[in-house]
């Protein structure tokens, strides 16, 4: 809303969440968690006395316009929804500024929290809950046309009779809207479980794309693994893009050679790659759960790479406080130039470092010449120029010059030097003590 002073827009602070709290009729009892959107409560609907999953769309959304078209889009697809396992739309509205989406809630565990505590589910168990995510999406898909975009073991809850329900279709998109809710610069979906062409931020994606996330699903519910990790968003969805798969048979040596073959054609690529529909899809994983190896051929050896597919930009939004366009990039990350050019500038600094080190050395081994410091009038001044500050200096060295050597001669014809600077030595000093020799009394 805008200020009535200054006209300009500002954000009006959300009522504080609480349980009690009562929002458009439904009041809260605690919190559930976050969905693509929003944060999910789990509330009761004080009309029909019954609990509900509540999603709340926070401030700092409410105040965005693609936010909103966003979450009144879930709220359009999953009224437009009806199938058991998809949770239905209950109520959505607005209650003094709060958006807010009431649909059935599911009393269960959702698989990501299973995972969690069990590492893995076996193998034919997976299969038998991926056939029914399979099958809700293959009629999300042929009789509403809206895919998904963001299936994850998060969003798939199994009720307390074991029956998965697909949850949270906060980045869901209906394809016959004829409208693109796609934010600009971000790759939409869990990096995790996401597809290359998602990664990709392709426009044009379609059910194969579901259907990859779906494959990536099946294989950390069956290996333990995810597919793909990094130290960023980013390198995890390059990875989707240009790694090949790592065989699941290889994470996981129980796995059937059949379910291994199956995960290989869902995570392929390439979209063409996959399975043409999700009706093939369903009859593989049939085939599959009765021992028999799937009929859609997985891709060849060299194809579970992206060297087919036109490069484009990789973007990553919202990486922690991180926002960076990534480009694409080839087998090699780092382009091989990079790397030589570093390998000769360490060299460079290499021979720096020994040239250096070596004129320390020489400078600590130089023998000052100080014997034609030794004039009476001049050497105090002489020996300290020549940095001989309260040190005796050595014997002159060979190859003195001949007037030192005329000079010291004069001094010692004139009784001026002890019997130390007679034979060669001379006094050191800043201010021209005398010789520390008690035989010197001059």
């Amino acid at each position: 809303m805008d200020c009535p002073a200054c006209k300009r827009p500002v954000i009006v602070p959300q009522p504080v969440l609480d349980n009690g709290t009562s929002i458009g009729g439904f009041q809260i009892e605690r919190r559930l968690g976050a969905g693509g959107m929003g944060e999910v409560f789990l509330a009761r609907q004080l009309s029909m006395d019954r609990q509900v999953a509540l999603k709340i769309l926070p401030a700092h959304f409410a105040q965005n316009q693609t936010a909103k078209e966003r979450f009144q889009s879930e709220v359009k697809n999953l009224a437009r929804i009806q199938h058991g396992n998809i949770v239905t739309a209950i109520e959505a509205g607005e209650d003094t500024g709060v958006h807010f989406l009431a649909m059935t809630f599911v009393d269960g565990e959702d698989l990501h929290k299973r995972l969690d505590r069990e590492k893995l589910i076996d193998e034919r168990e997976a299969l038998g809950i991926v056939r029914k995510v399979a099958d809700t999406l293959r009629t999300v898909w042929e009789e509403y046309h809206i895919l998904h975009r963001d299936i994850k073991p998060s969003n798939i809850m199994l009720d307390k009779r074991g029956d998965p329900k697909v949850m949270d279709l906060g980045l869901s998109k209906n394809l016959a809207d004829n409208m693109s809710l796609t934010m600009t610069g971000a790759a939409l979906g869990t990096p995790h479980y996401i597809s290359p062409e998602q990664a990709l931020n392709r426009t044009t994606i379609d059910f194969r794309s579901d259907i990859y996330s779906l494959g990536a699903t099946l294989y950390h519910l069956t290996t333990g693994t995810l597919p793909y990790n990094g130290s960023s968003v980013a390198a995890i969805m390059i990875q989707h893009v240009n790694e090949p798969l790592p065989l699941p048979k290889e994470r996981n040596p129980l796995l059937s050679d059949a379910c291994s073959c199956l995960i290989e054609t869902m995570m392929a690529k390439l979209p063409e790659h996959r399975h043409s529909s999700w009706s093939a899809l369903i009859e593989d994983l049939d085939r599959v759960l009765a021992g028999l190896p799937p009929l859609t051929a997985r891709p060849g050896p060299g194809q579970s790479v992206v060297g087919g597919m036109p490069t484009g930009f990789i973007h990553a939004k919202n990486v922690g406080r991180e926002k960076r366009l990534m480009k694409p990039v080839s087998e090699s990350v780092v382009p091989r130039w990079i790397i030589y050019a570093g390998i000769a500038c360490l060299i460079f600094i290499l021979l720096a470092l020994i040239f250096a080190l070596q004129r320390i050395s020489n400078r600590k081994g130089r023998v000052p010449n100080v014997v034609a410091a030794t004039e009476l009038s001049g050497w105090p001044a002489a020996a300290e120029n020549q940095g001989m500050r309260d040190v005796v200096a050595a014997e002159p060295m060979a190859g003195s010059q001949p007037r030192a050597a005329k000079q010291m001669a004069e001094r010692k014809s004139a009784g001026l030097g002890c019997r130390h600077c007679q034979t060669g030595k001379i006094l050191a000093g800043k201010h021209g003590r005398p010789c520390p020799q008690k035989a010197c009394h001059r």
